[in-house]
């Protein structure tokens, strides 16, 4: 009896007419195997890889259109598979529970076309350098899949990675975002020759970057809010002008019908890691700690100095004709101030980052204010010199000539 109501010829009898219409033929199939097998002797195998695959089959079946709608942004498996080397960790640039991440360049590919194209006439091919997250399957279902895309799809900023495409083949779940940027914070952070170019003006622009970011994420008009749940330096990519660019932040999303109580609870946690992530940009130091008492001591003595990373200090001593070298100490106090704040163990008691992004702003405006000043002062004292030179010059041009 099983045998035979397993015979696809024999479902109709069993599935209810209504039903078996809205069965995807493939999804049937998978399914009422799987469902035989379960009633075999010998046991079964793969329950839930077999019961997700003929999901998974029929949700594309029933929303074909949304499918279809994202149809610009798809690229085929064999493509990103060139980039990676077969996906080989060689590529890979970091793996937990959820993803794989890779970093790998896309070829054979036009994006403005969205079709492959082949190489003709030794004429190099379109290349394009990319983040890939390859989601591990068991972690995320079609549904919030596509749901994520589709916000990905109008997540725009100028401080977060942009989204470039997305991989549905052979029932994978990959996403790809641009990156055309070769270093993170974390690779100038923890290199002593790189570290030379982060001045202190640069470091703060580079935080304000990340806090516009997290902002935009946070509170995006019309969409589920986002979080990132993991601000670290090596999620952060830095352009040839030093503006930041935010990675992997799609990994976390917050659907608007979260309890309003468990929605900030997400977005504190981003500005206490967000806090972590500065001190380390203040110290020059990855495995920082704002928590030890040294730090308090330091601010509570007027000895922040002693924190900075000293690769901004001996550029101030080594090019002290250069002022937008030199910290300026209020700026220091108040980048400080805000950084200490977003650590604190309270969550309620963490700033809002509307907050941060007015006192880093704050502390920007001391900094320049004193370069500005300094180079006036500069100014001017190259100018009298420069006059005084003239001077010389033509009272010694007027004794030669004139005989004064």
């Amino acid at each position: 009896m099983r045998r035979k109501y397993h015979d696809g010829r024999h479902l109709d009898d069993i599935v209810h007419p209504t039903l078996r219409k809205q069965m995807h033929p493939e999804s049937l199939s998978i399914f009422s195997e799987l469902a035989h097998d379960c009633l075999k002797e010998q046991g079964y195998y793969n329950i839930v890889e077999r019961l997700r695959e003929a999901f998974e089959i029929q949700w594309k079946h029933e929303n074909l259109l949304l499918v279809e709608k994202f149809a610009y942004f798809k690229i085929p498996l064999s493509h990103i598979k060139l980039a990676t080397n077969q996906f080989s960790h060689i590529h890979c640039i970091k793996s937990c529970i959820y993803e794989s991440v890779y970093k790998g360049e896309l070829s054979h590919f036009d994006r403005e076309s969205g079709f492959s194209i082949e190489r003709k006439n030794n004429v190099e091919l379109p290349k394009k350098t990319v983040i890939i997250n390859r989601i591990k399957r068991y972690k995320k279902i079609p549904k919030d899949f596509f749901a994520e895309i589709e916000i990905l799809t109008s997540c725009k900023h100028p401080n977060l990675l942009a989204f470039f495409g997305f991989c549905d083949e052979d029932f994978e779940m990959i996403l790809v975002f641009e990156c055309d940027f070769k270093v993170t914070l974390y690779d100038y952070l923890r290199s002593t020759s790189n570290r030379t170019n982060l001045t202190w003006e640069k470091r703060m622009r580079i935080c304000l970057g990340i806090a516009h970011g997290l902002m935009h994420l946070h509170n995006m008009e019309g969409k589920p809010s986002m979080i990132h749940h993991v601000i670290q330096s090596e999620n952060v990519f830095l352009d040839e002008n030093w503006t930041a660019k935010i990675s992997n932040f799609r990994t976390w999303l917050l659907s608007t019908m979260d309890p309003p109580r468990a929605r900030q609870r997400h977005v504190v946690d981003d500005i206490y890691s967000f806090g972590i992530l500065l001190f380390q940009i203040l110290t020059g130091r990855l495995d920082y700690d704002p928590h030890a008492s040294m730090a308090q001591r330091h601010f509570d003595e007027g000895k922040i100095k002693n924190m900075v990373d000293p690769r901004i200090m001996e550029e101030a001593k080594e090019c002290s004709f250069t002022p937008k070298e030199r910290p300026s100490e209020d700026s220091l106090n108040t980048f400080f101030k805000i950084a200490h704040q977003c650590v604190v163990e309270t969550p309620n008691e963490r700033p809002r980052l509307e907050d941060v992004i007015k006192s880093l702003e704050k502390a920007l405006h001391f900094q320049v204010s004193k370069s500005l000043m300094l180079n006036i002062v500069l100014f001017s004292w190259y100018i009298n010199s420069l006059s005084l030179v003239v001077s010389r010059k033509l009272i010694h041009h007027l004794k030669r000539n004139v005989g004064i």
